[in-house]
């Protein structure tokens, strides 16, 4: 799959769209969402966190199912494959590796994201970062409370990115296994 001039510009206006720094957006999103009557809410925070993970999830999909050879597609078609088979018995198994690795490194950015989960969110709807920060109060700080918390918070990202580090290994190296 090849993608026009335009195309390529998109992807990559997208993808170097996440190197800007988010907090230039946060005032324009708090606008937004207050709007939206989504402040507070679990939907806001749900929402923030696929506009911020989105286009490097695209963008890394889009790049990986570029790398998927045309030929295959066309051998599989003179063997006499049609093109719902072509998909569930050639693409899909081609691709599991990378969307498993985009998975994981857009849980692992959601899981990460604290401006947005800290402007967003007020008492109802709180990630465990933004809970974690509650602990520095006008009294003091409460470090090993803080301490307990930011281990909580990495172990979700840790137990999931050992068991599925075959994935990302294979997904980043071109398909080659171990």
């Amino acid at each position: 799959m090849q993608l026009g001039l335009g195309s390529k510009l998109l992807v990559a206006f997208v993808t170097n769209l996440r190197a800007i720094p988010l907090i230039i957006f946060a005032p324009s999103v708090y606008v937004l969402f207050k709007r939206l009557g989504l402040i507070d809410t679990r939907m806001g925070i749900i929402l923030i966190h696929i506009l911020v993970n989105a286009p490097i999830a695209l963008s890394l999909f889009v790049s990986f199912m570029q790398d998927i050879p045309r030929e295959i597609e066309e051998s599989a078609r003179l063997d006499g494959a049609n093109s719902m088979q072509v998909l569930l018995r050639i693409i899909i198994p081609m691709i599991s590796s990378p969307s498993a690795a985009i998975f994981i490194l857009s849980f692992i950015y959601s899981w990460n994201e604290f401006l947005f989960a800290l402007i967003l969110s007020v008492k109802k709807s709180m990630t465990l970062t933004v809970g974690a920060s509650l602990f520095i109060t006008a009294w003091g700080v409460q470090w090993g409370k803080i301490a307990a918390a930011t281990t909580l918070a990495v172990i979700p990202p840790f137990i999931l990115a050992f068991y599925v580090q075959r994935y990302l290994v294979e997904a980043f190296s071109g398909g080659l296994k171990e």
